[in-house]
């Protein structure tokens, strides 16, 4: 078990239509720091790296997190991947990573900023019914 007093947590996402199981990934990584930061994509990003358009502009998208989560503090996310400006502004103790985000994991290990031990994956809420891709369809 992870002691979270005063620990910095770190989660990265495009929270794009908001649904239970990003709900799940956010509450799971809130409860292992003091300190809950998400690092937003921008809308320039998900076209980029994800060849489609958010449904919800990146203002939208951090609006509706606001909204529901007061204590949480949002970023904006780099527009090139792999400059990772968030980890020399907040300095994570932990970088929660969900269970569809194994292409980041793998980033984050090689890039050599972050030690592996620093890495907690959350685990799925019903992938079947909630992710992104599914409730597009």
């Amino acid at each position: 078990m992870i002691d979270n007093i005063s620990k910095k947590v770190l989660i990265f996402g495009v929270f794009d239509m908001l649904h239970p199981g990003h709900i799940y990934f956010i509450d799971q990584a809130n409860s292992l720091g003091q300190e809950l930061h998400i690092n937003l994509a921008t809308d320039e990003y998900v076209k980029k790296f994800k060849n489609k358009n958010p449904v919800n502009s990146y203002e939208e998208r951090k609006k509706t997190l606001e909204s529901v989560y007061k204590n949480v503090i949002i970023h904006r996310g780099d527009e090139n991947m792999g400059d990772w400006t968030i980890f020399k502004k907040i300095k994570p103790d932990i970088i929660a990573i969900g269970y569809d985000q194994s292409m980041l994991k793998n980033a984050l290990v090689s890039s050599g900023l972050i030690d592996f031990s620093s890495l907690v994956n959350i685990t799925a809420f019903h992938p079947d019914l909630y992710s992104t891709t599914n409730l597009n369809k």
